[in-house]
């Protein structure tokens, strides 16, 4: 009886190292996945410009409560300038990489494997660690530097006409998360 008890115990932690190896997998084998092709091609942004800066200044704007009152004109400032609105995206899929490319007042490009990272160096000289993973079966891009994270979600609606771009800016300084969407349309 004694010698059935480890043996019962071995088996059962074989079979809970089985099934967390099973578990762990699917999350790694999510990243073998394919991005959507629907997200393949060139987007245009569906507002205008003044519009779009208006989307994400009155996303911020809560947060910039927490701001001393002679700060929030540069804070303001720093958002318009730090965060622009692509005009056009395009998404190019080739197998397991992804590249995609923002084009606007600055132009950024940001190539890797899929659930692989990289580094990507903007035009005013920032440089941010990028990695690009699928999340609920969407490209999600997560840029990262000293200052924070933006992570940005590009999905499509069913017929593949709307490219919905869904941004969430984590930093200490604004208390919480602050989120916006902009709309692009198939070009």
């Amino acid at each position: 009886m004694l010698g059935a008890m480890p043996r019962a115990s071995l088996l059962l932690s074989l079979a809970l190292l089985c099934l967390a190896a099973s578990i762990g997998g699917g999350r790694v084998g999510a990243q073998d996945a394919r991005v959507p092709d629907t997200l393949a091609g060139t987007w245009t942004r569906s507002v205008p410009a003044a519009r779009a800066r208006a989307i994400v200044l009155s996303a911020f704007e809560p947060r910039l409560t927490r701001f001393p009152e002679i700060m929030r004109p540069i804070a303001r400032d720093r958002i318009a300038t730090g965060l622009p609105m692509a005009d056009r995206i395009d998404v190019a899929l080739d197998g397991r990489r992804v590249r995609v490319t923002f084009t606007g007042e600055r132009r950024v490009v940001i190539e890797t494997p899929l659930g692989g990272s990289g580094r990507v160096r903007l035009e005013d000289g920032d440089e941010r660690r990028v990695t690009q993973r699928l999340r609920g079966g969407w490209l999600e891009q997560e840029l990262t530097n000293d200052d924070g994270t933006i992570q940005r979600l590009l999905s499509t609606e069913g017929d593949g006409r709307t490219m919905h771009v869904d941004y969430t800016v984590h930093n200490e300084q604004l208390g919480a998360p602050v989120r916006w969407r902009v709309d692009y349309g198939r070009r």
